[in-house]
């Protein structure tokens, strides 16, 4: 179970439209959609919630979503449900720079359980594949002092009070930019997490719909890497 977010854009003289987005999504390329759209589609509105993906999965199924921006579960979709692939989104672990972690040349899981974690919630396949992959180099996964699903408080912690997290790249790539935050050296800790685009079959689609179906494509493009990443151990 994993959270995300749910979008609605309308313009006049057209029907209501419906997106689900997962959040770290939401955080790295929402505002850049946003903006565009505002530029190129003034009259265009955009309303951002939150919902999980099994309730969004079945909003898309009854028809009040008309899209869903997630990465699809290991289960077959449902036969009505049309899946395209966007993209990879890598997972890292990440530091402010002036933590003491920030310079080592290789960290192992051990070292990783003196600090402060913040972390998305114990359910969902972000914590299970973040336990794993511990378990992987045989080692027990650190526990959070802080479990949330707001991307903004994992920033805050990491960036000004020491703690870690385990984020997508994209998300950070601006505060690594900036020298704030730093990707640690833990290439075994990473997690390769596809991301999708999922519609109806069959489905009458109105233009505005098509028009945020169209960016987003073109976002996820530039946003994400196209293939996925070689596994690093």
């Amino acid at each position: 179970m994993s959270c995300h977010r749910f979008c609605r854009h309308h313009e006049p003289g057209h029907r209501s439209g419906h997106d689900g987005i997962s959040p770290s999504l939401a955080t790295h390329l929402i505002p850049d959609l946003c903006a565009l759209a505002q530029r190129q589609r003034p009259l265009l509105t955009l309303h951002v919630v939150e919902g999980l993906y099994e309730e969004l999965l079945i909003g898309l199924r009854q028809g009040r979503i008309d899209l869903l921006l997630s990465t699809p579960p290991s289960e077959a979709m449902p036969v009505a449900v049309c899946v395209e692939d966007l993209g990879w989104d890598v997972f890292a672990a990440f530091a402010n720079s002036e933590h003491p972690l920030a310079i080592s040349q290789r960290i192992e899981g051990e070292a990783l359980h003196h600090h402060p974690w913040v972390l998305a919630p114990s359910v969902g396949a972000l914590r299970s594949r973040f336990r794993s992959l511990f378990e992987q180099q045989g080692f027990a996964s650190p526990l959070p002092y802080v479990e949330t699903y707001s991307i903004s408080l994992c920033r805050s912690l990491v960036s000004a009070h020491g703690f870690l997290t385990f984020l997508p790249r994209g998300l950070l790539c601006r505060d690594v930019a900036e020298g704030n935050v730093v990707e640690l050296a833990t290439p075994w800790l990473q997690w390769q997490r596809r991301l999708c685009l999922l519609t109806l079959e069959n489905r009458n689609v109105t233009p505005a719909c098509e028009y945020v179906r169209q960016i987003v494509r073109e976002l996820a493009a530039s946003h994400l890497n196209p293939s996925g990443p070689a596994v690093v151990g």
